[in-house]
């Protein structure tokens, strides 16, 4: 039956995937998670004397040579929301407030460009500069990420979450 519906589509459906797709339409581009991360690009806890200027690399936009879907980006809107609310950072709302994703929309609509931040390191401070992004995980195995800018803080803030699929309100 589905070799003959195949050919009338004039599909080709030779794999399991795609006969799984075809009997019970699993999605095999559904997301299964969606992970936020502050990764720590430089880092000093001050106490030193001195500066020095730096250069900075940063990554905005998306990875994939493809648009991402409404459904994914409605998954990454909704797992903010989920992700403020478990936020790790509690001691003072400006700090709080720092983990940002919301320019993850609008970096999404863009292909992936790097960016380079010049930066003047005061070692007599606490330092941490953080790469800001998003990965969308999919079922299949891949996955798209959105960088999202460069962070600069005094407080060290890394920060690493992935929100399962079930969880997120969509």
């Amino acid at each position: 039956m589905i070799a003959e519906q195949a050919a009338i589509e004039k599909r080709d459906w030779d794999t399991y995937e795609k006969v799984l797709v075809k009997v019970i339409g699993w999605d095999q581009k559904g997301i299964s998670s969606v992970t936020y991360e502050y990764a720590e690009i430089f880092g000093t806890n001050g106490g030193s004397v001195g500066s020095q200027e730096m250069k900075v690399k940063t990554v905005t936009g998306r990875s994939s040579k493809k648009e991402i879907s409404q459904h994914a980006m409605a998954a990454v809107s909704a797992g903010i929301k989920f992700s403020s609310a478990l936020s790790p950072v509690s001691a003072h709302v400006e700090v709080k407030s720092q983990y940002d994703f919301t320019s993850a929309r609008t970096d999404a609509m863009h292909f992936e460009k790097e960016e380079i931040n010049d930066l003047t390191i005061d070692f007599s401070k606490p330092t941490y500069v953080y790469q800001k992004g998003i990965t969308i995980n999919y079922v299949d195995g891949t996955s798209d990420k959105i960088g999202t800018g460069m962070f600069y803080s005094h407080e060290p803030m890394p920060f690493s979450e992935t929100i399962p699929y079930c969880k997120m309100n969509i």
